[in-house]
């Protein structure tokens, strides 16, 4: 296992060091600025003295979004501690996986360089930064759609269904992040369509079948 790490860490430099410097401006002054309202919410939210469902009730007066990351953050407050700190902690986490999910998406989709000039562009990105320093949802919701999205790409050229299951869990939490997700999601049931009338290394019914079932 540790050799097959080296390997890799060796044939992919190039990855290993946007990944260094996207996490150090993720990183850099974490803790900086004071919390401002909507972190002062998900501090309130995600209380770890709160059980789901009290966390579920809370966010129906609070908060007009989904649950998902609210549920994350009661779980990682009751085990890392109730601060700003590990809030942000967490959604600098997120951000830098985000990082890789952008390769991933770039590489699924044209080839590696692609993917590595994707990940060269939202390492300095300053939304990306900022909402990686930012106590909420935002980067769960961008990691959730870029995972969405690479999934869906491995279900058009590989229709079976492991990549059916995982591109459905995948967008699952992608809704539960945040709900202009559905958005992304309309967009996909069309890029489905697509693929269902004209299909890609498959036969039209059992693309039909695995969207359904997706």
């Amino acid at each position: 296992m540790k050799n097959k790490i080296i390997d890799w860490i060796k044939s992919n430099k190039a990855i290993v060091i946007i990944l260094i410097i996207g996490s150090f401006l993720r990183l850099f002054h974490l803790d900086f600025q004071s919390v401002w309202l909507d972190e002062i919410h998900t501090l309130n939210e995600a209380n770890p003295k709160l059980s789901f469902n009290e966390v579920y009730d809370a966010l129906l007066v609070a908060e007009p979004h989904p649950p998902l990351y609210f549920f994350i953050m009661n779980v990682v407050f009751k085990i890392f501690g109730y601060s700003t700190f590990v809030a942000r902690l967490f959604s600098a986490l997120i951000g830098i996986a985000g990082l890789y999910a952008i390769y991933l998406l770039g590489k699924e989709l044209f080839s590696k360089k692609v993917g590595i000039y994707a990940m060269i562009l939202l390492s300095v990105n300053y939304f990306h930064i900022y909402y990686s320093q930012d106590a909420r949802m935002y980067g769960l919701l961008f990691l959730t759609t870029t995972l969405s999205f690479y999934y869906l790409i491995r279900l058009i050229k590989t229709p079976t269904l492991k990549n059916t299951l995982i591109f459905g869990l995948v967008s699952t939490l992608m809704i539960y992040s945040h709900f202009f997700a559905i958005f992304t999601l309309f967009a996909q049931y069309i890029i489905l369509l697509y693929y269902i009338i004209f299909p890609f290394n498959t036969s039209r019914v059992k693309f039909f079948k695995y969207s359904c079932i997706s």
